[in-house]
């Protein structure tokens, strides 16, 4: 849900400044015409490869957190921050 949301922000803006870039990165194949695959087959670490392909290709990590200790968001997070990443927290609630 929320990387859809943010999607849909990034296209509207993209009418304002077209020179804005939507990149998406999925975890495994099968999920979309053309992205950056960081793994050719689903295995029990893709997901958190994915993530630490985005936060390592970004300078700054927008996340739809709730503060749970536990998680995929959770250790994202905790990685951007380690590399210095500026880390913008959106509450979904």
């Amino acid at each position: 849900g929320a990387d859809t949301w943010a999607a849909m922000v990034v296209l509207a803006l993209k009418k304002e400044n077209p020179a804005l870039k939507l990149h998406c990165v999925l975890p495994c194949e099968g999920q979309a015409d053309e992205v950056v695959y960081v793994s050719r087959e689903y295995s029990k670490d893709c997901m958190l490869k994915r993530n630490r392909y985005l936060v390592d290709h970004a300078a700054c990590l927008l996340a739809v957190y709730n503060g749970e200790w536990r998680g995929g968001t959770t250790m994202t997070v905790r990685y951007a921050r380690k590399l210095g990443r500026e880390v913008i927290i959106l509450n979904p609630v």
